[in-house]
């Protein structure tokens, strides 16, 4: 209903306060002094008309012998309605005075909410005050005066003849009363509308076909009249079963009469038996032979409907009894819009939507008495007139013995669980219960109709009830029992990774409190291996292959049964296909997330930080073992002083440098310094978010260390804000800014500027020089290489502008975009660039400071090979070793080598995406002959792992060459020694070959002259 406009607040009473009101009906006492008055009155609100009710509470003379309180008015006949409410009088010295509801207006319906019936039950009905205070509970009575202030309401009594409506299909004749003085007066049939006479009270002639036939009779009133319209009787003035009458008050008064379609016999399509099928609504069902379930011959699918039009199938049986049957729907689309429902008496029961395929409704209780049950298939909006419900396999069975249908409430929870257990007083065929007799599953007991019990340990547990009642000697069939399921608090724990190849660091990660909030007090894991932890997040190394079953049993403050346990599953381990990789750790979001920064060694153990991840979800510190037998989350970063470390660590002895992306106090970032035992976290420097000239912001790459002063770049920042160098010394002391990055001059298609922008690489420091790259800008748009004395901030020079790209593919001959840090060689620095190159795939570069020669030594393809190498390289002997972010076998990166002048490329290893990991981007650490990395994405849960590669060990050659031997090996491993005894007899004495080897083709060489007594050679690290 329209929401009127009317003069009086109105507030509808809250749902809690009406229930208590109710709590305190009992018997009347009769009072003097007290008269309320019911006034109804018509109102009209943008052609909405609706009917609203007043009430008017007064005192006589005499003062009402009634204790201090509040008192609600009700009605024990006043329909359940949205808008209805109740209104609230408060008594003192005062008298009565109105508190709250709908001012004067008791409360509000529009038309459909009237019938005779309900006019008689408000102008008949007793009236109520209820008292509300806490000690008397006496509900008084007054008198009700009726007082149609507005219109006359004359009743319209609706007469049919008296025969079957279902069965209708001659032309019927209709016959109303009603008040006469309209202005007019229409009756419309589903083929013609007819003007009638005012005076007209009967019409016959319309031919009505099968199926729902709707006949409206539009009476137009005067200012005085109103039409409202009982059920439609017969002329022995019964209900006529399958008719409709409705009122629609708009501009007229408005009677519906719908005739239900001739009986319909389903009996066969449906599998049931002489059951009085009846189809009615916009559009009949049928019967259908294709869609039926599980292939029975037959089903019945709802007419063909759209818009706002219904379908409806329908049958009447006698109760008691229980009901089953198989639906399906089909809506060809997922919006949902059209509905199946199905109803007893008219009454909700349940619903299908969409598309849903055949499956089983019910079983339904279906009480004493006559039953209507009914299909009815919507199309609420759609206009898919192929849309349909079906049914099928309808199976009704009448009880031939009395039954009762109990309740269990709650049916799961945790222990100590206490359980409602309710039964009716009367079986289905209405005969009252004598005893009950439950046994509740777990020892306990109980005679009450209605017990509570409680359930104190874990378990499931199966209740039953034996109950009898006056119809006779044998028990009452039971329904509605089911399992009671009583569980612990839980503990949902997690396994990274749960498979791999062995040796496989897993990483066993639970709660510190269970599924109810209480503190876990113990942790006893068993790895299924033969080991054993009780700390809360252990990790466990498998290195056996096998299939192992981890368990863990854990206790809370809950009690001292054993949390139920979830989250654990078998660990898989197999062989490692490619033994030179190993994964040492695989990131979870609570450890950390996007391992994308540089790792640091120092001692033996390795250092990084993740971009997400932690307490906080802005990245953690980390350390692992270069086994991947330990790892311990050292630190977790906050936005408030400092989050997001993208760029990785350095170590300076006991102590890890470092750069925020974002926070700290300025909100731009910070750089930091940490002790390696995660402890002594410090802001060297608040970077300034914004356009300054003091520090620029947000630091994409890691730090460099010369001396006592770290050196880094910022994104964005500086005057120009297109990025900065800046320097910090390491006690935090002193800092500033090195080089602003410029304005460009153009945009499009490309960046163009003197000096670059955005340099996002780790610098490199070669004694007293700082050298960089930018990812754009220069004199072509690809970046530069630059150049700047530490002391000197007017030293800074461009070394080389990377090439303009063009077409599609944003090819060039040298590289574009350049992310990557740079890794000197006595007068010559080496790089990779991201973009650009021959495929566009990126290429790896060398460029001589001297001559600034400038040397693309290699082309990613974009296939096996890699391609978007974003990490810098790692340098051992001649050998360059790097990774890239995509391309590979699998498309997610690769691990590769290659010589510094630029031969020999190897592809070393494919990441998958699996375990191993996904699109590393960080430098590679070299300790020995072992290659430490980190993958920013993949791993078990996509998050990210710590991996190590092992180079083959070099193989020592030894040939004769005239009087001298030639003794060879690779170039491509360093920190190997080349070492000689003259005898093995223990202890052997080694010592240092010399002269030292040189580099021929690639291969470390030394020639030693053959001497008279042997000599032994091995390569000693």
């Amino acid at each position: 209903m329209k929401n009127p406009i009317i003069t009086c607040a109105r507030r509808l009473l809250r749902p809690a306060l009406l229930a208590l009101a109710l709590g305190f009906f009992t018997a009347p006492a009769a009072r003097a002094g007290l008269t309320i008055e019911l006034d109804l009155t018509r109102g009209n609100y943008q052609g909405d008309q609706y009917y609203q009710f007043g009430c008017i509470l007064s005192t006589n003379s005499t003062s009402p012998n009634v204790s201090f309180g509040d008192y609600f008015v009700v009605s024990p006949g006043w329909p359940t309605n949205i808008n209805a409410s109740a209104t609230l009088f408060h008594f003192d010295a005062t008298g009565f005075n109105q508190v709250s509801g709908n001012g004067n207006s008791f409360s509000q319906f529009n038309a459909p909410d009237f019938n005779d019936s309900f006019i008689q039950n408000i102008t008949n009905g007793q009236w109520s005050i209820f008292v509300t205070n806490a000690v008397t509970t006496n509900v008084y009575y007054f008198t009700v005066t009726a007082n149609i202030v507005s219109n006359s309401i004359p009743l319209v009594s609706v007469i049919y003849p008296p025969n079957d409506a279902l069965n209708v299909t001659n032309q019927p004749t209709f016959v109303w009363q009603s008040a006469t003085n309209y202005s007019q007066q229409e009756l419309y049939t589903p083929n013609s509308g007819y003007s009638l006479p005012v005076t007209q009270q009967s019409f016959s002639g319309a031919t009505l076909d099968p199926g729902l036939n709707s006949i409206n009779l539009d009476t137009y009133y005067l200012s005085t009249t109103g039409v409202v319209c009982s059920v439609p009787l017969d002329t022995g003035s019964h209900p006529i079963a399958g008719w409709v009458s409705t009122w629609h008050v708009w501009d007229y008064a408005n009677v519906q009469f719908t005739v239900g379609s001739p009986v319909a016999d389903f009996n066969t399509d449906l599998s049931t038996t002489n059951l009085p099928w009846a189809t009615m609504g916009d559009a009949a069902w049928f019967t259908e032979t294709t869609n039926t379930y599980n292939g029975a011959p037959a089903a019945a699918q709802s007419g063909s409907v759209t818009g706002g039009q219904s379908s409806t199938l329908s049958v009447t049986v006698n109760g008691p009894g229980t009901l089953t049957y198989y639906w399906s729907s089909i809506a060809n689309d997922s919006n949902e819009g059209f509905s199946c429902e199905f109803d007893v008496d008219g009454n909700y029961s349940n619903n299908i939507v969409g598309d849903t395929a055949w499956y089983q409704d019910g079983p339904y209780a279906i009480g004493p008495g006559q039953h209507t049950l009914s299909w009815t298939s919507s199309a609420n909006g759609d206009t898919d007139p192929t849309q349909a419900g079906f049914l099928d396999q309808v199976s009704y069975l009448p009880a031939s013995f009395p039954g009762i249908t109990v309740t269990d409430s709650p049916p799961a929870g945790l222990a100590p669980l206490s359980v409602q257990f309710t039964s009716p007083s009367v079986d289905s065929f209405g005969n009252t219960v004598t005893n009950w007799h439950w046994n509740f599953g777990d020892g306990g007991n109980s005679t009450a109709q209605s017990p509570l019990h409680t359930y104190t340990n874990a378990g499931s547990f199966f209740p039953g009830l034996i109950a009898y009642s006056t119809y006779g000697s044998s028990p009452l069939s039971v329904m509605g029992l089911g399992t009671i399921t009583v569980t612990n608090p839980m503990l949902n724990v997690t396994v990274t990774p749960p498979s791999g190849a062995a040796p496989l660091t897993v990483q066993f990660a639970s709660p510190g409190v269970d599924s109810a909030g209480n503190t876990v007090t113990n942790w006893n894991w068993n790895f299924g291996d033969g080991a054993n932890s009780t700390a809360q997040n252990p990790l466990h190394v498998y290195t056996n292959t096998g299939s192992f079953t981890p368990v863990l049993i854990a206790y809370s403050t809950y009690g001292s049964s054993p949390l139920a346990v979830t989250g654990l599953s078998a660990i898989n381990i197999d062989t490692n296909p490619f033994p030179a990789f190993h994964t040492l750790y695989t990131f979870s979001p609570a450890f950390g997330s996007g391992p994308n920064g540089d790792l640091a060694l120092s001692g033996n153990t390795l250092y990084g930080t993740t971009e997400h991840g932690g307490t906080n979800g802005v990245g953690i510190m980390f350390a692992v073992n270069p086994e991947g037998a330990s790892f311990t989350n050292e630190y977790n970063f906050s936005s408030g002083s400092g989050g997001e470390p993208v760029g990785g660590l350095i170590s300076s002895g006991n102590t890890l440098y470092g750069a925020t992306y974002l926070g700290g106090s300025q909100s731009g970032g910070t750089v930091f310094a940490i002790s390696t035992n995660g402890t002594g976290y410090t802001n060297l420097l608040n970077l300034i978010f914004g356009v300054n000239t003091a520090t620029g912001y947000e630091p994409l790459a890691g730090l460099a260390l010369a001396a006592n002063t770290l050196y880094g770049t910022t994104w964005y920042g500086g005057p120009y804000d297109q990025g900065t160098l800046f320097y910090v010394t390491t006690n935090g002391v002193t800092s500033g800014e090195l080089q602003d990055f410029d304005t460009p001059t153009t945009y499009s298609p490309n960046a163009i500027n003197y000096n670059g922008i955005f340099p996002s690489a780790r610098l490199i420091s070669v004694g007293g020089t700082l050298y960089g790259t930018t990812e754009q800008g220069g004199s072509y748009g690809s970046g530069t290489i630059f150049s700047v004395i530490t002391n000197q901030p007017a030293s800074f020079s461009i070394l080389h502008y990377f090439a303009a790209v063009s077409g599609a593919n944003s090819t060039n001959s040298e590289g574009a975009y350049s992310f990557s840090g740079l890794v000197s060689s006595g007068n010559t620095l080496y790089g990779t660039a991201l973009g650009g190159g021959v495929y566009g795939n990126g290429t790896v570069f060398a460029i001589n400071t001297n001559t600034l020669v400038f040397t693309n030594l290699y082309n990613f393809t974009g296939g096996n090979d890699g391609s978007e190498p974003h990490a810098g390289l790692t340098l051992s002997g001649h050998t360059l070793y790097g990774t890239t972010l995509a391309g590979g076998t699998s498309s997610m990166g690769t691990l590769f080598a290659i010589n510094t002048d630029g031969s020999g490329f190897t592809n070393l290893y494919n990441f998958t995406g699996g375990n191993d990991g996904a699109s590393p981007q960080s430098d590679l650490v070299l300790s020995g002959n072992t290659l430490f990395g980190t993958a920013a994405s993949g791993g078990s849960s996509g998050n990210g792992t710590v991996f190590s590669f092992t180079l083959p060990r070099p193989q020592l050659a030894i040939a004769r060459s005239g009087t001298n031997v030639v003794l060879t090996w690779s170039a491509a491993v360093s920190g190997y020694n080349l070492e000689f005894a003259t005898n093995l007899v223990s202890p052997t004495v080694w010592n240092t070959n010399l002269p030292a080897p040189v580099i021929l083709s690639g291969s470390n060489t030394v020639t030693n002259a053959i001497s008279i007594s042997p000599k032994f050679y091995r390569l000693s690290q």
